[in-house]
């Protein structure tokens, strides 16, 4: 009785699937290809004893444990066209992008070189051999003791061909 029950249910189920799909839908298809549209901000966390991220109790921790997170805007590359009666499973979505340069200022002052990116030993490294960006984040975090402590706040800008994204981050007080 039970598998009539479920086998009538299943019948039913795939029914309702087949009307339920309009003649030629029109569908995304192609890649699953992303694009960067922007940023949308800048979270700072600080270094834990286990090195991974933390968030920060107060607006101030050593230069060594901060670590600026820059999170991106990101919109699917597709295009439409018509399929009949189908369903596609789709790959999870990357991206191919890697910014043509990235800059981060201080006061209108370079300070690109005293930060790092992604593990990488310097940000020049990263955009030299990385083979592109994978993530919606980027984790920068400072390579040399800055000049002086106190408060401070840096602008990020990524640059692209045509586009230049930027966003400041918050103002936090470095300790050396």
């Amino acid at each position: 009785m039970k598998r009539n029950i479920l086998l009538l249910f299943g019948l039913l189920g795939l029914l309702v699937l087949e009307y339920g799909c309009k003649k030629e839908p029109l569908s995304c298809g192609g890649s699953s290809e992303m694009q960067v549209t922007g940023i949308q901000e800048v979270h700072c966390f600080m270094l834990d004893s286990n090195n991974q991220l933390a968030a920060l109790s107060k607006d101030e921790a050593p230069y060594d444990k901060i670590v600026y997170r820059v999170v991106l805007d990101w919109e699917r590359i597709a295009d439409t066209h018509f399929s009949n009666y189908s369903a596609y499973a789709n790959l999870a979505p990357y991206t191919n992008w890697k910014p043509q340069e990235i800059i981060i200022l201080y006061n209108e002052i370079d300070v690109t070189d005293h930060f790092t990116i992604l593990g990488y030993p310097s940000i020049a490294d990263y955009l030299d051999e990385s083979p592109f960006q994978v993530g919606q984040y980027l984790h920068f975090s400072m390579l040399q003791v800055p000049e002086a402590a106190g408060e401070k706040t840096f602008e990020f800008k990524i640059l692209e061909s045509d586009t230049t994204y930027s966003t400041k981050s918050k103002m936090l007080r470095i300790r050396l």
